[in-house]
C-alpha cells in the first residue's frame, strides 16, 4: 500500500482524524513559522504548479498537525499524486508518537460495553402522554437539548424513534400510535425551537428526512435543528467517510482513553437490522410496543440517542472555550528540509 493509502485508511478512517492536502508556498510560511506567537497566516496555493507539497492532520479536538514535505511538483495528475506521496511518507514518519498513543487506547467493541457504567441506571420509557409531561414538558428544569436517533428510517415515519436527555431514553413506535404518525408530542418537541435537537446523520440524513424535518444549510452548534457529523467535522476537520458516533465519542470524551469500535458483529448482537428491514418491506408484522423489542435492542437504540447527546455537550464546551482565532487553534508544524527541522507555530492559521 502506498504511503498515501496508509495515511488515510489505516490512520485517518481507522481513528477518524481528519486529513487534507494542499500545496503551499514554503519560503514564504517558513519564517513565520519560526517566530511563534505571531499571528501570521500562510497563504495556500492550490491552484499553482509550484510550491510544496503539505498535509494538515487532525490528531484530536481543536489539534492539528501540518507537514509540508520538500516536494514540489506540479499539481498534474501524477504531479498530485507524487505530491500526496512525499507528504504522507513524512507525516507517517512524524505521526509515529500519536499512532502509537491511539493503539496503546483499550480497544472496546461497541458503545455498550464503552459507555455501559455512564449509562447505567437511565431509564428506557416508552412514548406516552404521561412520560412526555413527567421527562419533558413538566421536567424541571425542561431539557434545553435532546439526542435524537432512528431505526427503519427509509421511509417516513421511521419504525422506531429514540429521544434522549441526561436523565432518561424515550422510545416512540409511531405504529402503534393511532394514526400511525408521529405522536403529537413528538412533532411538538420537533417544531419546539427552544430544544436543540442533536442527530449523527450519515450522508443521506435519513433520520432529519424520516422525520420530515428541513436539512439545515448551515452547520450551527446553538441549533435548533444539528448534525454531530457536521460539529465534528468543523472541530476535528472534514473526512472522506463519516466518523460515526462511536469514534466521536471517543473524541469527545478522550478521558475515558479507549478506543470505541462499533463493529457489524456488535450490531447484529444488538440490534436486529433485519427486523426493522423485513417491516419496512411488509414481510414482518409492525411494532405494537416496546415490548416487540427485546431488552438488548431497546438498550442499543437507547444507547445510539443517549450517545449523540453527551457527545454534543462536550463537543459544544470544546467550542465554547475555543479562541476566537477559528477552529484550527493549535497547529504543530514540521516542515521538511535537509535536518528535517522541527518547528512548532500555535497561531498558524491555513487558508484552505
Amino acid at each position: 500500500m502506498s504511503h498515501t493509502g496508509k495515511l488515510i485508511q489505516n490512520v485517518g478512517q481507522a481513528f477518524g482524524w481528519s486529513i487534507h492536502f494542499f500545496v503551499v508556498d514554503a519560503e514564504k510560511c517558513s519564517g513565520q513559522f519560526q517566530e511563534e506567537g505571531r499571528e501570521d497566516t500562510c497563504l495556500l496555493f492550490e491552484d499553482t504548479d509550484v510550491g510544496c507539497w503539505a498535509v494538515e492532520v487532525y490528531v484530536g479536538l481543536l489539534k492539528s498537525k501540518i507537514f509540508v514535505s520538500n516536494d514540489r511538483s506540479p499539481a498534474t495528475l501524477n504531479g498530485t499524486k507524487k505530491g500526496k506521496e512525499a507528504a504522507s511518507k513524512f507525516a507517517l514518519n512524524e505521526l509515529q508518537n500519536d499512532i502509537e498513543q491511539e493503539y496503546q487506547k483499550k480497544p472496546v467493541e461497541g458503545l455498550h460495553e464503552a459507555m455501559k457504567d455512564q449509562f447505567h441506571g437511565i431509564p428506557i420509557v416508552e412514548s406516552s402522554n404521561k412520560t412526555w409531561n413527567k421527562y419533558i414538558w413538566n421536567s424541571n428544569p425542561k431539557p434545553s437539548v435532546v439526542g435524537i436517533d432512528t431505526e427503519g428510517n427509509t421511509g417516513s415515519p421511521p419504525i422506531l424513534v429514540q429521544i434522549a436527555t441526561n436523565h432518561v431514553v424515550i422510545l416512540e413506535i409511531p405504529s402503534s400510535n393511532k394514526n400511525g404518525q408521529l405522536s403529537p408530542n413528538l412533532q411538538r418537541l420537533l417544531q419546539d425551537e427552544s430544544i436543540v435537537k442533536v442527530f449523527c446523520e450519515n450522508g443521506s440524513k435519513r433520520d432529519m428526512k424520516s422525520l420530515g424535518l428541513t436539512i439545515p444549510q448551515n452547520v450551527e452548534l446553538a441549533g435548533p435543528i444539528v448534525d454531530l457529523e457536521d460539529i465534528a467535522a468543523k472541530l476535528m476537520g472534514p473526512t472522506t467517510t463519516k466518523r460515526g458516533v462511536a469514534k466521536i465519542v471517543g473524541h469527545a470524551m478522550p478521558e475515558l482513553g479507549i478506543r470505541i469500535t462499533k463493529s457489524k458483529s456488535v450490531k447484529s448482537k444488538f440490534k436486529d437490522i433485519g427486523k426493522y428491514i423485513a417491516i419496512e418491506q411488509n414481510r414482518h408484522p409492525p411494532l405494537r410496543g416496546i415490548y416487540d423489542l427485546t431488552r438488548r435492542e431497546q438498550l442499543y437504540a437507547a444507547l445510539d440517542a443517549w450517545c449523540t447527546l453527551q457527545a454534543w455537550v462536550r463537543l459544544d464546551e470544546y467550542s465554547k472555550n475555543r479562541p476566537s482565532g477559528g477552529i484550527s487553534t493549535n497547529h504543530e508544524v514540521l516542515r521538511q528540509s535537509g535536518s528535517n527541522l522541527r518547528v512548532s507555530a500555535p497561531s498558524f492559521s491555513p487558508c484552505h
